[in-house]
């Protein structure tokens, strides 16, 4: 209806544009500019690619509007022209490249002073990134020309539509060569040293976050992008035996040594800045980040949360752990004495000596790099007693549980891996696929060290078995106390001992677990024995929780149901589970919807009578016409004889020539009654009620005695269909009808009725000419063809 009569909202754009004296700011003001835009209106997107529009249009982008304007319309316009330039319209973004003077204009924004105008920033940031996506080289032609271009950007990197503008300038490009040549132009200019400047302490604190962020997604991004290259060019078959994909420029410098470096001394240089060291550890924790492949379900649901998986060596992990390692002292130094901070009133009192961020991500720094698994890490974290302060802080700052979860995934890595020369070089290794014997593929296994300083160093040194004690012991005491309330480290305490227990009892350092513990003085062994079987197990027993299986419902009894009828099932072993689910997988749809009840079999509406039709049966037509012909008609034949047979076994209420029919021949029975059972089928009343509907109904009492009326009173035995020979009791009218002999029990076989010599005073309300009908008949009706009870004479007879 829509397009056939042209319901359509016409636009007074093209109106406006027949007159020559039309100017932008009056376009602007309709509502469907951007639409029409968008819709590649051939006379606005004509009139927009004219130089004065265009040049009014960079105008509006770069220059702020007047503050005498009322907030509510002050951006309006500079609004409309961002959204009109970045259309991404062919014609508009060519007419702007090939006209160097519109692009001077355009790139004049970032020449102004910081802090640049969000709102004005994000305008010209949206235009400029349609522009770099489209025209890459054209606007890198110019780009290279302009000076100072990088430099001005980064200087307004604490704006964030500027930070976004960087990261689509490397990362948005369509062309692949066009993406690489300006990466390549980007670190001509120095764009990563510059970039990694950013986060000195003498920069302002403003930039650091900014800086840091643009860092960690451009290493995300590039390495996501490098990731698909890979694995486009290998699917392609365009990666020749011996032939790398050339990685990003800028990723290769952000992951090298120098620029790790770099990075290590503009975080910790003379001047120590709170801001550079949090965000500077931000950006080496992306640089030793592992992206892992999901793990698969188990049964045991703390499986892959108990055993820490193994480490991953790259050139970048190698490089950014290589350049830390001198400088664990530093931050091992800002451990034990950290930037002062102001005190500060927390819920549970006053806080004199608040943690702070510093030290937060200093701890997950060193989590990080044990996870490595690097013995050249665990050495020398254990020759700066970098444990004993970690558990110190646990202890004193007991309500800290982001500083707990750092030191329990510390202590668990050093327990559950075992170390590898990191900065070694690498064996390589020849592994044969399994889908070809000829193929091989290449990788590289890290050599493992002999000697595990760090685990050694744990469990004499520290004496992490007493420690937990004690920390156990200094909870109990505390809690005891009127008031106390347990400390927010005992459940990292908890998972700390059984990475002990159960590290000991199976995992790659089981072995040395086990001789360590051995060699503990005797007191001490036994004391933690006894704390394990007394302190943890029940903690671990209080704190297990138990999923719920087949065997653990009780089965459903009804009220009616009695104890012996339940099948009484022995609880599921895992394989008899196993197998169990086996079965369910197997059985197919047809099985399961052979179970229960049809949905149809509940309805009692009319269209229901009819039984359901059968399944259809593939029936090949013969290409002769004279043949298919004849069996069509015997088809149809054999559906109209079906349909017969099944009418005859149900009643359709609902046609009323079936109904005449059955009233003209119940006129001729001579007035021949019966008398059906007083409980009837929902069935039958169901189709009486369907009959009663369609004819007319007389509301005379049937009981009446009214003249020569004939009731039916007698058992139903003949058919109703035919003549039959009838009794009357005018001679016996003081009798009463004796039912001793009838066989109710089985209503299809009717007994005659005897007369009994018994007086009533009922028997005198009978009339004397009642009809009654026998049982002798062979070709007796059966209950469906006999006539509902509940009808009255006149209905039954048929009009006098």
């Amino acid at each position: 209806m829509f397009w056939r009569f042209n319901n359509m909202c016409t636009t007074n754009i093209d109106n406006l544009l027949n007159d020559e004296d039309i100017t932008l700011q009056r376009l602007m003001d309709e509502d469907d500019i951007i639409q029409e835009c968008k819709s590649s209106n051939r006379k606005l997107i004509n009139f927009l690619v004219k130089p004065e529009v265009l040049h009014e249009l960079i105008s509006l982008v770069t220059k702020e509007p007047s503050t005498q304007a009322a907030d509510v319309v002050r951006f309006k316009y500079n609004n409309i022209a961002a959204e009109l330039l970045s259309c991404d319209i062919s014609v508009i973004n060519d007419a702007i490249v090939t006209d160097e003077v519109l692009l001077t204009e355009l790139c004049q924004f970032i020449g102004n002073e910081p802090p640049l105008n969000p709102l004005m920033a994000s305008f010209f940031s949206k235009t400029m990134a349609v522009l770099v996506g489209r025209k890459a080289d054209k606007m890198l032609e110019y780009l290279k020309k302009k000076e100072g271009f990088l430099s001005q950007l980064l200087k307004h990197l604490r704006t964030s539509a500027i930070m976004d503008l960087v990261l689509k300038l490397v990362t948005c490009v369509e062309n692949k060569n066009s993406r690489l040549e300006i990466a390549h132009w980007l670190c001509s200019e120095h764009f990563v040293e510059n970039l990694l400047g950013l986060l000195s302490g003498k920069t302002e604190a403003d930039l650091h976050g900014n800086a840091a962020q643009l860092l960690c997604d451009l290493l995300r991004l590039l390495r996501d992008m490098h990731a698909q290259n890979v694995a486009n060019e290998i699917s392609m078959e365009h990666t020749h035996q011996g032939e790398s994909v050339e990685c990003d420029p800028i990723l290769g410098a952000l992951e090298s040594k120098a620029m790790v470096d770099l990075l290590l001394s503009n975080m910790l240089g003379s001047e120590l800045c709170e801001s550079s060291i949090v965000h500077g550890i931000t950006v080496l924790l992306t640089l030793l980040e592992v992206r892992r492949p999901p793990q698969l379900l188990s049964s045991e649901p703390e499986v892959y949360d108990r055993f820490p998986p193994d480490p991953v060596v790259t050139p970048c992990i190698r490089n950014t752990v290589e350049a830390i390692i001198p400088r664990l002292k530093d931050f091992h130094q800002i451990l034990s004495q950290p930037p002062h901070k102001p005190d500060m009133d927390v819920i549970t009192g006053a806080c004199n000596k608040p943690f702070g961020f510093v030290r937060l991500q200093v701890t997950r720094l060193i989590a990080v790099l044990i996870a490595t698994g690097s013995s050249e890490v665990q050495k020398e974290l254990a020759s700066l007693d970098t444990f004993p302060l970690l558990l110190d802080m646990m202890v004193e700052f007991c309500h800290n549980n982001f500083l707990h979860a750092q030191v329990e995934r510390s202590i668990q890595y050093v327990l559950g891996l075992e170390p590898i020369d990191l900065l070694q070089p690498s064996t390589p290794l020849a592994v044969t696929d399994g889908s070809s014997e000829n193929e091989t593929r290449n990788e590289s296994e890290q050599p493992t060290s002999s000697n595990h300083r760090l685990l050694s160093y744990l469990m004499n040194d520290v004496c992490i078995v007493r420690r937990i004690i004690e920390a156990w012991e200094l909870n109990d005491q505390h809690q005891n106390q009127q008031g106390g309330l347990r400390r927010a480290y005992m459940g990292h305490l908890i998972r700390m001992a059984n990475y002990v227990v159960d590290f000991g009892k199976q995992g790659k350092n089981a072995t040395k677990i086990q001789q360590l513990i051995e060699n503990l003085p005797d007191e001490l062994r036994n004391r933690w024995a006894d704390f394990v079987e007394n302190k943890v197990v029940p903690a671990n027993r209080n704190n297990e929780i138990i999923p719920v299986t087949s065997h653990m419902v009780a089965p459903r009894v009804s009220s009616d149901e009695e104890e012996s009828d339940l099948i009484r099932l022995p609880k599921d072993t895992a394989a008899q589970e196993v197998f169990a689910e086996y079965q369910m997988e197997v059985m197919n749809k047809n099985i399961v919807t052979q179970f229960g009840f049809a949905d149809t079999q509940f309805n009692d509406n009319d269209d229901q009578l009819r039984p359901p039709p059968e399944t259809l049966v593939n029936i090949a037509l013969p290409e002769d016409g004279d043949e298919l012909t004849q069996q069509s008609e015997e088809l149809f034949e054999q559906v109209c004889n079906e349909r017969m047979q099944t009418r005859q076994k149900a009643v359709d209420g609902d046609d009323a020539e079936d109904n005449e029919t059955w009233l003209s021949t119940r006129r001729s029975s001579e007035n021949a009654s019966t008398v059906r059972q007083e409980s009837i089928s929902d069935e039958e009343e169901t189709i009486a009620d369907v009959a009663n509907d369609s004819m007319d109904i007389d509301n005379a009492d049937p009981w009446a005695s009214t003249g020569d009326l004939a009731i039916p009173v007698a058992a139903d035995a003949g058919n109703p269909w035919e003549s039959a020979p009838t009794c009357t009791a005018g001679d016996e009218d003081d009798s009463w009808a004796n039912f001793s002999k009838a066989d109710f029990d089985n209503p299809c076989i009717a007994t005659p009725m005897e007369i009994s010599d018994s007086p009533s005073t009922v028997a005198s309300d009978v009339p004397a000419d009642v009809s009654l009908i026998t049982s002798e008949d062979p070709n007796a009706s059966s209950p469906e063809d006999r006539p509902d009870p509940s009808l009255t004479a006149e209905q039954a007879n048929g009009p006098v």
